[in-house]
């Protein structure tokens, strides 16, 4: 059964929900050395683990909250999430980085100014 003016109410659901846009990246050890950047923008290589989760951070950002804005939303928050996976061997005092994953989400209300 569906209730009268139910397109009313699904239409206030949407008008008062909001827009989440997240971006995500992995970053893994080269095979020659160094890390590469898997992301939904290009696959990039870096010398550094700092340089490449700096590039992976910034880059996710501006997308999100591109994507975010062409949503309609006027000033997104912004939300990071980000994972370092270490193998811990036995017998030694080594730790062995795996990977980082990283998420970015804009999340914010449309501004419904101009289609009222």
């Amino acid at each position: 059964m569906i209730p009268t003016h139910a397109e009313v109410a699904n239409a206030v659901g949407a008008a008062s929900g909001q827009v989440a846009e997240t971006i995500r990246a992995l970053i893994k050890p080269g095979v020659g050395g160094g890390y590469v950047v898997h992301a939904p923008w290009k696959r990039e290589t870096f010398l550094y683990l700092a340089e490449a989760e700096k590039h992976a951070l910034e880059r996710a950002q501006e997308i999100a909250v591109e994507n975010a804005c062409r949503a309609g939303v006027v000033n997104p928050e912004i939300f990071v999430d980000k994972e370092e996976i270490i193998s811990h061997t036995s017998g030694a005092d080594d730790d062995v980085f795996i990977e980082m994953r990283i998420g970015v989400t804009a999340l914010g209300r449309p501004s419904w100014e101009g289609y009222v």
